[in-house]
């Protein structure tokens, strides 16, 4: 078994929506859609952080789990959607 320290899984898994993120940015362009990253707006305010702007798992409110904030929606998508509606 081998054994990772938090940094190496925070790693893992940033590298992994990086794949993901691309993989969605890709398909959207094969179909004349826009993808918006917003991936540096959010940068500072993932789960971890002193400010995050995701609510973190709930067992009794699964329904809240992982998505935004108030805040995440304000000043995470809304001004990166805005920007790529023109």
């Amino acid at each position: 078994m081998v054994r990772r320290d938090r940094r190496g899984t925070r790693s893992d898994i940033n590298h992994g929506i990086a794949l993901l993120d691309d993989a969605l940015a890709a398909a959207a362009t094969r179909h004349g859609w826009t993808f918006v990253d917003v991936r540096g707006a959010w940068s500072g305010h993932q789960l971890c952080s002193g400010h995050k702007w995701l609510h973190a798992a709930d067992l009794r409110d699964l329904g809240e789990s992982y998505h935004p904030t108030a805040a995440g929606q304000s000043q995470g998508y809304l001004p990166a959607f805005t920007a790529a509606a023109g």
